[in-house]
């Protein structure tokens, strides 16, 4: 699992924030990473990416849910 945080005292937090949105919940980002940081939480993204991707990566996004 990876975590992101944003520091207290960081004088960029929101773009920091922008970033880990777009990166965690965007199609097009999620395009790119094709699953690669594992099994994105959102079920828009996993349904959008199980249309793109073959495989092993394909059999996690369709059989998983939370």
């Amino acid at each position: 699992m990876f975590k992101y945080v944003i520091l207290k005292h960081s004088e960029q937090q929101e773009a920091a924030a922008l970033f880990i949105d777009f990166f965690t919940n965007s199609i097009e980002a999620n395009e790119m990473l094709r699953a690669d940081r594992g099994v994105p939480i959102f079920l828009e993204v996993r349904e959008h990416l199980a249309s793109i991707v073959e495989g092993p990566v394909k059999l996690h996004l369709t059989t998983l849910s939370w």
